[in-house]
């Protein structure tokens, strides 16, 4: 009888060390899960934060290329204006050219 609580003793012990090496391990691994976590947890506010910078800069970009098509629809309307003008301003040539010529005839005659 001795023997055998002599030998249920040892396996407790035993059974003692092992469910103490087990809740090593598990604290061990829950240790290097939270550090997978926050390696994790960083990397992904790092990509957020550059997907917004990244979002930022193409609403800049749209933003610049509205302007310039804006720009060129402007370049395209004064250099129209300024085809008309200079039709004009020939008409109103050709035509005092036309009356110079007329009065000339004129005081020719």
């Amino acid at each position: 009888l001795v023997a055998k609580d002599s030998e249920i003793a040892e396996l407790k012990q035993q059974l003692r060390s092992m469910k103490q090496a087990t809740d090593d391990e598990a604290q061990a691994y829950a240790q290097d899960l939270h550090i997978t976590e926050q390696e994790y947890k960083h990397t992904f506010e790092e990509t957020v934060a550059e997907n917004e910078m990244l979002q930022n800069e193409l609403e800049e970009t749209v933003g610049l290329e509205q302007e310039l098509v804006a720009k060129d629809s402007e370049i395209a309307e004064l250099k129209q204006q300024l085809r008309s003008m200079k039709q004009a301003t020939d008409d109103e040539a050709q035509a005092y050219a036309q009356d110079l010529h007329i009065t000339e005839q004129e005081y020719k005659h």
